[in-house]
């Protein structure tokens, strides 16, 4: 984060600068080992310094810039006015819980806030590891209930755990460039904290950075639609065993996350078409699973940790996720979706 001055000078008392100070310092100590933590009460000193001089100068700027409480407060009159509405309104409300159709958004969200069902999440803390699965037992027991589940043996068969790395996936697109292209242009890639953008910026790294040699760590990940590098990919995997045939419709789009011992992907829940797998191909990978907020209170996070070799299948969509890659050599997974 952004540091005081050597001689003791405090920072420049803007908003902006004042903002991404406390942010910066803020991320830096979430990211720091817990023997690392330490309490600076100068620093916090010259923080709450800068907080007092900023409330002071939204007050100067008040009638400038028209901040949102000077905004509240021109508008309090008409906001009482529509207070007293709230009775009458809240009556109704107790009559039909949606006032307003939630439209687009109802199929994000699944169902109404006040009437979400938790039942999926309800009593659910671990993910069981299983192995010799049939079509049928997954179907009737697993497939559409939710619940995360991790397979132990489902890449016994596969080479990609031998042939997948950065340098494989490098020449492969190289030889591809077309392919390159329409997945530069047409899928998503996800750089998170590795200041990268493009697949492009991904294979153009150094070959120190790539080995990890300095500080640049990195941790990506993409979709990949383009027949030739499917078509290509898929001659060192195939389809679960224990996933029912699918059928021609299914989206043939594939996921693959790589990258370095640490943090991985960031709390967040996907908006994709269907339930999903994931292979760890290479290293060793804890998913952090949460359940909806709505459902937080019957419903616990829990942790499921992927060793090489392992399949999670998990609804990103209803379950917040985050990963953590575990010290030892680069994680690479691939997934997709099923029906």
């Amino acid at each position: 984060g952004q540091k005081m001055a050597a001689d003791g000078s405090s920072v420049k008392s803007s908003e902006k600068v004042l903002t991404e100070s406390i942010i910066n310092k803020f991320n830096d100590v979430i990211n720091l080992a817990p023997s690392r933590l330490e309490y600076d009460e100068t620093v916090c000193m010259k923080l709450q310094s800068e907080l007092k001089a900023l409330r002071k100068s939204k007050k100067k700027n008040c009638m400038k810039r028209i901040s949102l409480s000077c905004l509240v407060f021109k508008l309090l009159p008409s906001l009482t006015f529509l207070g007293l509405l709230f009775i009458p309104i809240s009556m109704i409300a107790m009559e039909n819980q949606c006032l307003l159709s939630l439209g687009p958004f109802s199929e994000v969200l699944g169902t109404d806030a006040m009437g979400y069902d938790c039942t999926f999440c309800e009593g659910v803390t671990y993910a069981p590891r299983l192995s010799n699965l049939t079509v049928e037992e997954f179907v009737e027991r697993y497939a559409y209930t939710t619940r995360p589940i991790i397979v132990t043996d489902a890449t016994e068969l596969w080479t990609a755990k031998d042939v997948f790395s950065y340098e494989y996936f490098k020449e492969l697109y190289v030889k591809n460039k077309l392919s390159l292209e329409a997945d530069v242009e047409g899928y998503q890639f996800f750089g998170y904290s590795s200041m990268l953008e493009t697949l492009n910026d991904f294979f153009n790294m150094s070959k120190e950075r790539v080995q990890l040699q300095g500080n640049k760590r990195w941790y990506i990940g993409w979709s990949t639609g383009d027949a030739i590098i499917g078509g290509e990919l898929r001659k060192h995997f195939s389809p679960p065993y224990f996933i029912p045939p699918q059928p021609k419709n299914t989206p043939n789009v594939s996921w693959i996350f790589m990258g370095a011992p640490g943090q991985g992907a960031y709390i967040h829940v996907d908006s994709v078409d269907l339930t999903s797998w994931q292979a760890q191909l290479k290293g060793k990978k804890t998913w952090i699973l949460i359940p909806p907020p709505e459902c937080e209170a019957v419903c616990m996070p829990f942790n499921a940790t992927m060793e090489t070799g392992d399949m999670i299948v998990v609804d990103t969509n209803v379950w917040f996720h985050g990963t953590y890659i575990h010290p030892g050599e680069i994680s690479i997974t691939i997934g997709s979706e099923f029906m």
